[in-house]
């Protein structure tokens, strides 16, 4: 019984061996490289360019896509393009460079999107997700890290920098792919809409906006997307959370 089973475990274990490891390292010398992902063709790419017709966030694990010249695209998790601090909704004017799949007919994936003066790489030269970096697939280090993926300026109007107080009116989850918008009633009686950064950041620190806090607020605004963004959130007990610095970038850990 006992050589059996033992006899049983090294047959596993020689196929596993023969089928190679799995994932982005590891293959053998001279072997078609192991990645991630369908399988893109990347001589097939084309530059899409137009308004965003819609956002689908479909339920399950499928890319969320968006719609462009009644071309479907499909881009990334919602998490590796908040984390970005880049954003997409119905109406967004952009520039994808997508490249054909060919696991079937049309469907598209986008390797490069261009919002404003903002481009955001999504997958290498192969087709790689970059993504699959920041889960830290390719350094084998685990956690997410920066993917060093965005180019181009956050548009901030640094003479619009200020510093605000006032009384949280509302706390509005974004339509598509968007950070949250805060309602700031200010003490010198202005109403703000302030867009903040990812749900998780506030969470990981253990704050929880809701109407009736107090907070002070430093926002600029943003040519990108008219409007006002915030770069620091400091609450009534103290609690300060640092989202952008001066330029615009964000600085919440990734």
């Amino acid at each position: 019984m006992i050589r059996r089973f033992v006899g049983l475990v090294l047959a596993v274990a020689g196929l596993m061996f023969a089928q190679g490891p799995r994932g982005n390292g590891g293959n053998p010398a001279g072997a078609p490289a192991l990645r991630a992902g369908g399988p893109l063709d990347m001589t097939q790419t084309v530059l899409i360019e137009g308004v965003i017709e819609s956002v689908s966030i479909a339920p399950g694990v499928q890319y969320p896509s968006v719609v462009i010249d009644k071309k479907e695209i499909r881009i990334a998790p919602v998490w590796f393009l908040l984390d970005n601090d880049f954003e997409l909704a119905a109406g967004d004017k952009v520039r994808i460079l997508a490249a054909a799949c060919v696991c079937a007919e049309n469907v598209w994936y986008a390797v490069e999107i261009t919002k404003g003066d903002t481009t955001l790489e999504l997958r290498d030269s192969l087709g790689i997700p970059l993504w699959t970096r920041a889960l830290g697939a390719a350094g084998g280090s685990g956690g997410r890290a920066p993917a060093n993926p965005l180019r181009g300026g956050a548009c901030l109007d640094l003479a619009t920098l200020e510093t605000v107080s006032g009384v949280v009116a509302s706390v509005n989850a974004g339509v598509g792919i968007q950070q949250p918008t805060l309602i700031l009633k200010a003490e010198d009686g202005r109403v703000l809409s302030i867009r903040l950064g990812p749900e998780r950041v506030l969470f990981e620190n253990d704050v929880e906006l809701a109407a009736g806090a107090t907070l002070k607020v430093k926002v600029a605004k943003s040519a990108c997307i008219e409007a006002l963004v915030a770069l620091e959130l400091t609450t009534a007990d103290g609690v300060v959370i640092r989202l952008r610095d001066e330029s615009g970038r964000p600085v919440w850990p990734r």
